[in-house]
């Protein structure tokens, strides 16, 4: 087990890909504790200075010494080995097998392996951008066992592993989220209007667009969220927050959990929903374009529910109650 996530990790430092498998597998080993991820760290860090440092084979030698003297601590060893050059992959094999070796040792007696000379160098992880377009609803599962399902026209952006001490991802449109538990490492959201961080609970959060107000429903456990315009609010099973213009975050009971929830059980739900706000969720549910030609009057409110509808069957509701006629072609319907 050990050689697998030492092999894992030497080609995740080696920039080399991983399959989902082998990410769930890394995120895994650095959620178990403090020091796992404190190795990953130090190798990293160490892979940083050798590559920005102008003399790669002597930075090699002098960690290959330094490596082999904290070895000389807990073994005694009857000659010292004779430094020559090693490959990249090598170096790094002996490296991580070291570190993990001596990381409990290096920890209890206070020892540092290795401390990298300032440098202004930063590493990037890998981001993957997740997309539910129009007419889609998917559901993904993130590396660290987070299931996230993700509405029509909405993305988030994720680390390939989450690294240090959070987990950190950003959503621009509607996702429901089973969050992994991990009191170690916080999960943190953010969007264009609200920062939410949680340990470990599954919540509804929507971004504002077409008029609607960003909001987040929450179904079981704790949820924190706050914004520029507001101090942090927590929200427990059953609570909601709502993005006010004026009033910032304003917290409230959930009042039709067929609203909050219902798309993610193919549930298409309006609640006194004007006809404009009716007409744009049509169009990202179904994936269509709509094109109104008819002046409608009357600001009729709209309340209706459906289960996994088909496009015919909403635009006859919506027929009935606002009496226009409407024609569908391809992707693209026309209110007359």
């Amino acid at each position: 087990m050990q050689d697998l996530i030492d092999d894992i990790i030497i080609r995740k430092l080696n920039n080399e890909p991983l399959t989902f498998y082998e990410l769930i597998k890394l995120n895994q080993w650095l959620s178990r504790n403090a020091r796992n991820r404190k190795i990953y760290s130090q190798l990293k860090l160490m892979i940083v200075q050798r590559s920005t440092n102008a003399k790669n084979d002597v930075f090699k030698t002098e960690i290959w010494n330094n490596l082999q003297q904290r070895r000389a601590l807990a073994k005694p060893i009857r000659s010292a080995p004779k430094v020559r050059p090693i490959n990249t992959r090598m170096w790094l094999k002996v490296a991580a097998s070291i570190a993990v070796f001596f990381v409990f040792f290096m920890l209890s007696q206070k020892i540092e392996v290795w401390k990298a000379p300032q440098s202004n160098s930063k590493t990037q992880v890998g981001l993957i951008e997740k997309v539910a377009l129009p007419g889609q609803r998917i559901t993904t599962r993130l590396a660290d066992g987070t299931s996230v399902q993700l509405n029509a026209d909405s993305k988030i952006k994720v680390p390939e592993v989450f690294e240090g001490q959070e987990r950190r991802i950003e959503l621009d449109g509607e996702a429901f989220f089973d969050v992994k538990r991990d009191a170690e490492r916080p999960f943190i959201i953010d969007t264009k209007e609200m920062h939410i961080q949680v340990i470990g609970t599954s919540f509804n959060v929507r971004t504002s667009e077409g008029g609607l107000p960003g909001v987040v429903y929450v179904k079981s456990g704790k949820v924190e969220v706050s914004n520029a315009a507001s101090a942090t609010i927590t929200l427990t099973k059953g609570e909601m927050v709502a993005v006010d213009k004026v009033r910032g975050l304003v917290k409230s009971q959930i009042e039709d959990y067929e609203l909050a929830f219902g798309w993610t059980n193919k549930k298409l739900v309006f609640r006194d929903s004007n006809i404009q706000s009716v007409f744009n969720a049509i169009s990202k549910w179904f994936g269509v374009e709509i094109t109104v030609l008819k002046r409608f009057s009357k600001p009729i409110p709209f309340t209706a529910k459906f289960q996994n509808p088909t496009l015919k069957e909403v635009m006859e509701s919506l027929a009935h109650v606002y009496e226009l006629n409407y024609e569908i072609t391809e992707n693209e319907i026309t209110i007359k």
